[in-house]
């Protein structure tokens, strides 16, 4: 089967009948446009096992993919070339038995003492239309900075969950409820 024709359907279906996002489909869509530019093919059975590691060796070895790059194209077209073996096109998924890259992990940099004040500062002299955005903003802040919360967490905040006389904050762990 045509590659494109393929496509086309793949990306037809993760819309109407999945639901994916406009930004998950344009990913889907140019990964795969972007193997196909690399291996030059144009049918699926050409994308055997051997030419799709081709394509990501070249892309870390010469193109220095970094690993969530990697990750993401191989996430992709593991998705499109799942589709294509339920759908019957192809036999087997060339990305199975592909070994991923390590992700570094590290923690997101903390602000400095002075760029916390900073931030505060500039939160409480902002010229807000109402007087209680004023409190409001930089109680929020400030329970950012102070208590080290996740945006979700804060959102997630509920007036039981703050012990003011012992002066904690119980935080739901693990709770991924959509805030509406």
């Amino acid at each position: 089967m045509d590659i494109s024709t393929a496509l086309d359907k793949f990306c037809d279906y993760s819309q109407f009948m999945r639901g994916y996002s406009r930004d998950t489909i344009k990913r889907y869509r140019g990964t795969v446009r972007l193997l196909q530019r690399f291996l030059h093919v144009r049918q699926l059975e050409e994308c055997t096992e051997s030419r799709v590691r081709e394509f990501f060796y070249h892309g870390r070895q010469v193109q220095h993919w970094a690993p969530n790059s990697f990750i993401t194209y191989h996430k992709s077209l593991a998705v499109f070339f799942r589709w294509c073996v339920d759908q019957g096109y192809m036999h087997t998924n060339p990305t199975d038995d592909m070994e991923m890259p390590k992700t570094e992990k590290k923690l997101p940099p903390k602000l400095t003492k002075q760029e916390a004040l900073k931030l505060l500062e500039i939160v409480y002299n902002y010229p807000y239309p109402y007087t209680y955005q004023r409190y409001r903003n930089y109680a929020i802040f400030a329970t950012f900075v102070y208590a080290g919360l996740r945006k979700s967490e804060l959102l997630r905040l509920k007036m039981v969950d703050v012990d003011l006389a012992n002066q904690s904050i119980y935080i739901h762990q693990g709770v991924l409820t959509p805030i509406y």
